[in-house]
């Protein structure tokens, strides 16, 4: 619906305009009245009608001053005039100021419903093409903005130095004194979320990051959010006087409030768009000390922490002396030399994640590597253990993750089978025998809630056999009775104890005993 304004001097008048025509019918709404020229100003300027009607002699300013008004003002509103005088001056000045008709009273209906249809037309007609000018612009804005992030995606992607022109000419901003700052943000998934954001859903929580980043930002800069990978990128274009920290502090609680996610954060210098690639170094460098400080950190260039001093001590002989400990059962040094060696590590590695983990796994290898098997069951649990390594999102959660596992091997190699160990190796025992043609490791040990890692030297500590040792043999041993015993064709033995095909299986039988299913069993004969 239209909205309407009617304005006369005369009640009656007001009265008779509202009842003369079915202003619905129309498409229209009365919404207000007024008697005099100054009320209808200050009305027009309170609701914004469409259309007015309105005499164009009142008390106060009349309506030839309020149209020019509505002309200064630059207001769309359409006005149609009537009026008692016949002087052909004012009906001139009311169109040359732009009114839609001047009808002379007593006013006609039909004329009035006439003129009421065409400037209803005329109004949708204007606003169709103001929607679809609107609408224009808003996909070509749209379509240049896609362009600009693919751009900068493309720059942080292949960490290109510098940018291209185009992209400059795009982000360079109304004047020389702006400046650049690259943030980066990365979820912390290791502390619990009161959402209930899914792991299939992190493309959506990444476009919420972008797009509640982007409209905090528009309060007192220019910003583009990029995904990529696991981080959402912020560049921000900015006045000198702007406090980069605040608004990145604004974003984290608003990502805390309304995402219900906690985030890390880091930010580079604030810098010329020339040198933005520094801006951007700075900020992936801050981000990877989160692994370091914790999440939920915030790391801004003038309070970035320094690395951490050591002496130089060999890491190397302190890894000697902890393995040395590990294998030992009559020393008690174990736990204060494991600090130690997590503290050095912590310092070595400062800022490198990835040497962080390189040193753990190390580790973890060479202490076990001697308790358990040699072959493919090997490499396994050496690749179940990186997994778990890399899933380590802060050191300190790495830290607990070692003490662990060195813990609870320690445990299982220097502890004697007491009962409760006893019967638990008897129910794995005989889970295996029961299902020993599908069973692998990784099944089993979540099975009986054991670290498949821990697992394997759990298994060969009590049985004296590694875990596929062990479920080999019982395959064997079927397959040899099953060879005597039967009739059943070789690719039926092969199924029966847990092979895919019968090669499979008839190579797994000549590296146990020396030839192959059928030469056995005809040499048996």
């Amino acid at each position: 619906m239209l909205s309407v304004f009617l304005a006369d001097d005369e009640p009656a008048i007001l009265r008779g305009l509202s009842m003369l025509v079915d202003w619905n019918e129309l498409g229209l709404q009365i919404v207000g009245e007024a008697s005099n020229g100054d009320d209808l100003l200050g009305a027009i300027m309170e609701y914004d009608p469409d259309i007015v009607v309105t005499d164009i002699s009142m008390p106060g300013i009349d309506g030839i001053e309020v149209l020019k008004r509505l002309k200064e003002l630059k207001k769309r509103t359409k006005v149609v005039f009537i009026s008692a005088y016949r002087d052909f001056s004012y009906a001139k000045d009311a169109l040359s100021y732009g009114a839609v008709e001047y009808l002379i009273k007593p006013v006609d209906r039909h004329k009035l419903e006439s003129v009421l249809e065409q400037t209803v037309s005329e109004i949708q007609s204007v606003s169709r093409t103001i929607a679809s000018d609107s609408k224009l612009r808003f996909y070509e804005d749209r379509e240049q903005r896609l362009e600009l992030m693919d751009g900068l995606s493309k720059w942080l992607e292949h960490k290109q130095s510098p940018l291209n022109s185009a992209i400059i000419h795009e982000i360079r901003g109304p004047g020389p004194d702006m400046l650049f700052t690259f943030m980066a943000a990365e979820i912390d998934h290791s502390l619990p979320l009161s959402g209930s954001w899914r792991e299939g859903e992190r493309k959506l929580l990444h476009y919420a990051m972008q797009n509640l980043a982007e409209e905090l930002i528009k309060g007192e800069a220019d910003g583009w959010a990029l995904p990529e990978g696991e981080r959402v990128y912020l560049l921000i274009r900015h006045l000198p006087s702007v406090i980069i920290t605040n608004l990145a502090q604004r974003i984290l609680e608003h990502y805390k409030t309304v995402l219900k996610i906690s985030v890390s954060m880091s930010i580079g210098s604030a810098v010329p768009l020339e040198e933005l690639r520094r801006s951007c170094v700075e900020a992936e460098e801050g981000m990877a000390l989160k692994f370091f400080l914790g999440a939920g950190s915030l790391v801004a260039p003038a309070d970035k922490p320094n690395p951490p001093a050591h002496r130089g001590e060999d890491r190397g002989e302190l890894e000697k002396q902890l393995l040395r400990e590990f294998y030992s059962p009559q020393t008690n040094r174990f736990e204060e030399l494991l600090e130690d060696w997590l503290e050095m590590v912590r310092k070595v590695a400062w800022g490198n994640r990835a040497y962080a983990l390189q040193l753990s796994s190390s580790l973890l290898v060479r202490a076990i590597r001697e308790h358990v098997s040699d072959g493919e069951e090997t490499k396994q649990e050496e690749a179940e253990l990186a997994g778990r390594l890399q899933s380590q999102e802060t050191f300190q959660q790495m830290s607990i993750m070692i003490r662990d596992d060195l813990r609870r091997i320690r445990a299982c190699l220097h502890q004697g089978s007491n009962g409760k160990e006893s019967e638990q190796i008897r129910q794995i025992k005989a889970y295996i025998e029961e299902n020993y043609k599908e069973v692998d490791l990784e099944t089993i040990a979540a099975k009986f809630y054991i670290n498949p890692f821990y697992f394997s030297v759990f298994f060969k500590k009590h049985t004296g056999q590694n875990f596929k040792q062990y479920v080999t043999a019982i395959r064997m041993n079927l397959a040899v009775r099953l060879l005597i015993q039967s009739d059943s064709l070789l690719y039926e033995i092969a199924e029966q104890v847990g092979y895919q095909n019968a090669r499979q299986f008839s190579e797994m039988f000549k590296k146990n005993y020396g030839m192959l299913p059928n030469e056995y069993r005809q040499q048996f004969k």
